[in-house]
């Protein structure tokens, strides 16, 4: 839960830039060593500090220890040769398909993702093309509540599913990504509902 590993990489220009920057100013988690050794890292020790010689008592980092730093870090979306989606392995069963699919539509289609952007450009400010980190708060605090962020997965899942029509994906495929989005984004719901859901009923039976 700490905020230096797992809130947004600050915006700059230059996304390399912005990722580097992030990934040296958050905290080490462990110095990795020996099995029957302490891994213990010092508190609020960053990356950048402990390459600087900021910890005297260390041993110098390698790049085996940044390698494994960039593993303890975890923003909503982590770039590791791809794209990882933090969200996604949380999603129930198969519905890990949908994020997936919506995600790689809108990146690879070019129509779908001129409408996402356009779609998403109220969650920007001062002409940054990535929301802010309000924004982000507000999406992992209301979710679809948020009458400006249910607007924008609207479009963005409408888009997509134009996209997919384009494209001919299977029916199987498509039907599932149209009934997910009727069942919950529409809706301005996600599959928390149904877990909230199931805890309410159970508490409702347990009082009776």
């Amino acid at each position: 839960m700490d905020a230096g590993r797992t809130r947004e990489p600050r915006y700059q220009a230059d996304p390399a830039a912005a990722w580097s920057c992030y990934a040296l100013d958050a905290n080490v988690l462990a110095i990795p060593g020996a099995e029957d050794t302490d891994w213990t890292a010092p508190a609020d020790l960053t990356f950048r500090e402990w390459i600087r010689g900021r910890a005297p008592s260390l041993r110098r980092p390698t790049l085996a220890d940044l390698d494994y730093h960039l593993t303890t870090l975890f923003p909503p979306i982590r770039p590791r040769g791809w794209l990882e989606l933090r969200m996604t392995d949380a999603q129930n069963g198969d519905d890990w398909v949908i994020p997936a699919l919506l995600t790689a539509t809108l990146l690879n289609d070019a129509q779908a993702a001129d409408a996402a952007a356009a779609a998403t450009e109220i969650l920007c400010q001062d002409a940054q093309p990535v929301p802010t980190h309000e924004v982000w708060t507000r999406a992992a605090r209301c979710g679809l509540a948020d009458p400006d962020l249910a607007k924008a997965a609207i479009a963005c899942f409408t888009a997509a599913e134009s996209a997919l029509v384009r494209s001919n994906t299977p029916p199987k495929l498509l039907k599932a990504f149209t009934d997910f989005a009727e069942r919950y984004t529409v809706r301005g719901q996600s599959p928390a509902h149904d877990r909230l859901e199931e805890w309410r009923h159970a508490e409702t039976e347990d009082r009776t």
